[in-house]
């Protein structure tokens, strides 16, 4: 009996976000009509699409890191829970983090806005202002961008430059059996912070924490860039899309498995009770919220304690071991409590998810 063959997707919604990724990567790999037109070199070119960053080589072991992320309006934010001010901060520090993730140092943004006409000015300001405190304070400038009319909502649209040394750039790539997996901050806090908003909760005991994690994310800048020069790390990338997913992109691009233990992902005070209040389980929250904006790392067998420990102090933040890296290629596990071992699932965000 013939198997029928699977049905070619009609919209983008068949693909989903990373479908749509791969679908991308396919089609611009086909240079088959470019002729004489290409004018690129291709071996600078270390890093394409599919990584938190594009890497192109410039000389003198410098390298450049290309990045863009958009923030639309009614899918990532809505105006009247919005202050513009922090939204400004969060569109520049979602791209600061991208940079963050190959160990870079951000340089220059071009910002592009699609604007309502009836967005008083006062906001659009303060939207500015965001963005420039935002870059400004990890040394970037924004150089240029475009703005046009919108009859849909406010859209932010930002493409972000930095540099990192080519000895000391990291990629989702790297990781090797026997390295220890780590995250930076406490996975799932932006992803409860949402649900707290969408409640109208955001008064309560240690909610602060939550809704600021979402509206006001940090950009792990400084700590990426001492991960990156320590020689100890392998592979790294930041939590954009919720951790089981960003996880399963580590060990997908680094052909590698994982095994996760559930207990050493740190939790903020209170996890469990704002779980409860959200309706989420523990492990949901933690594994499947999107937009922490944290690092995920691998370091070397042999990395002393002393080092994540030092950073910790350091930067103020919890920085933790929670799994290793398998040679299984195919099988990501997460430990659970009771001592059971299930596969470990991409569930974080999807935008046609």
């Amino acid at each position: 009996m013939k198997i029928p063959d699977q049905a070619e997707p009609k919209v983008v919604s068949d693909l989903g976000e990373f479908g749509l990724i791969k679908r991308i990567m396919q089609i611009h790999a086909d240079k088959s009509n470019s002729g004489s037109r290409l004018r690129v070199v291709p071996n600078d070119l270390l890093n394409g699409i599919g990584d938190d960053c594009a890497v192109v080589r410039i000389g003198d072991g410098r390298l450049l890191l290309y990045t863009c992320d958009a923030l639309t309006e009614d899918v990532h934010f809505r105006l009247d829970r919005s202050d513009l001010y922090l939204l400004g901060r969060k569109s520049a520090a979602v791209n600061l983090s991208d940079i963050a993730g190959m160990g870079g140092k951000p340089t220059y943004a071009l910002v592009s806005l699609a604007l309502p006409a009836d967005l008083p000015v006062s906001g659009f300001d303060l939207l500015q202002k965001g963005i420039r405190d935002e870059f400004v304070q990890y040394g970037a400038l924004v150089i240029g961008g475009n703005i046009t009319s919108s009859p849909t909502g406010l859209a932010i649209h930002i493409f972000l430059m930095g540099e990192v040394q080519e000895a000391n750039l990291l990629t989702r790539s790297g990781a090797k059996p026997g390295d220890r997996l780590c995250v930076i901050g406490y996975p799932g806090s932006a992803g409860i912070g949402l649900h707290l908003l969408e409640r109208g909760l955001t008064k309560g005991q240690n909610h602060l924490h939550y809704v600021h994690a979402h509206q006001s994310p940090t950009a792990r800048v400084e700590i990426g860039h001492e991960l990156a020069v320590s020689g100890f790390v392998t592979a790294m990338l930041d939590t954009s899309d919720g951790l089981s997913s960003d996880i399963l992109h580590l060990t997908g691009s680094s052909n590698c498995g994982a095994t996760v233990e559930l207990v050493r992902i740190p939790r903020h005070i209170g996890f469990e009770e704002i779980c409860t209040v959200v309706g989420l389980s523990v492990q949901d929250a933690l594994l499947n919220g999107g937009e922490d904006y944290e690092l995920l790392f691998t370091v070397k067998p042999g990395t002393p304690n002393q080092f994540l420990t030092g950073l910790e102090q350091k930067f103020n933040l919890p920085i933790r071991e929670i799994g290793t890296i398998s040679s299984e290629s195919a099988v990501n596990v997460l430990l659970i409590p009771d001592g059971s071992r299930i596969p470990l699932a991409p569930k974080g965000w999807d935008h046609f998810g």
